[in-house]
């Protein structure tokens, strides 16, 4: 809708013409504003002068896609804003998190870690240890793929809730083959300004806002 209407004057046909600030934005018009500006350039204008209607639009397309581009910009700046960043992290503080990491969360006997080699290997054994370095819970996987994700569900009800470490040891023969990645979980306790930007802070340590692959659930 225009709202730089400054004046009016009376056209050939004794109609009231509108007139508008000349410095009015193009691009700030909606739709229906728009097509009224167009229709009245070809209602109004001098039939032995013709105005260049086209140019009016390609100006007014040219506006509207710097205002888009605009837009982006401050979108793209409020993404890389380290306070916004921090602000949005902040949703995350008291949930669970799937991260890439070797320390996961039990509670109530249940948690869930998966895995990924970077070779084919005949048997892979997942280790759940206590911080005494006991094993509380394994889980062997028998003919493994490469860059395949294998998931383990712990569902153990004699295990303490707490922090456990995770080790897989996986091989071929008698060589050991590498792990790609592994992901585990954890419930974050606060958020902070790392050196290498936002982290996710939890019981056991931090946890870099990359490394997070899924919240909640």
């Amino acid at each position: 809708m225009l709202t730089d209407k400054i004046a009016s004057i009376q056209g050939i046909s004794g109609k009231e013409i509108p007139v508008y600030n000349a410095n009015f934005d193009n691009s700030k018009m909606d739709q229906k504003g728009f097509l009224k500006v167009l229709l009245a350039n070809f209602k109004y204008q001098d039939p032995f002068q013709l105005q260049d209607i086209g140019k009016f639009i390609d100006n007014t397309v040219k506006l509207r896609e710097l205002e888009v581009m605009n837009a982006f910009e401050n979108s793209v700046k409020n993404f890389n804003d380290p306070t916004q960043m921090m602000i949005d992290a902040s949703t995350m503080i008291g949930k669970k998190i799937v991260y890439s990491g070797d320390t996961t969360y039990i509670e109530n006997g249940k948690s869930y870690i998966d895995f990924v080699l970077k070779e084919p290997a005949s048997i892979a054994t997942v280790y759940i240890y206590d911080k005494d370095g006991n094993i509380v819970d394994k889980q062997s996987f028998q003919n493994l793929q490469a860059g395949k994700t294998y998931p383990f569900e712990i569902d153990n009800p004699q295990i303490v809730d707490g922090y456990y470490r995770v080790s897989i040891v996986a091989k071929e023969a008698d060589k050991e083959v590498p792990i790609a990645m592994q992901h585990a979980t954890a419930i974050v306790t606060g958020i902070q300004k790392g050196s290498e930007g936002i982290e996710a802070l939890y019981e056991n340590g931090v946890i870099k806002i990359s490394d997070i692959t899924k919240v909640g659930g």
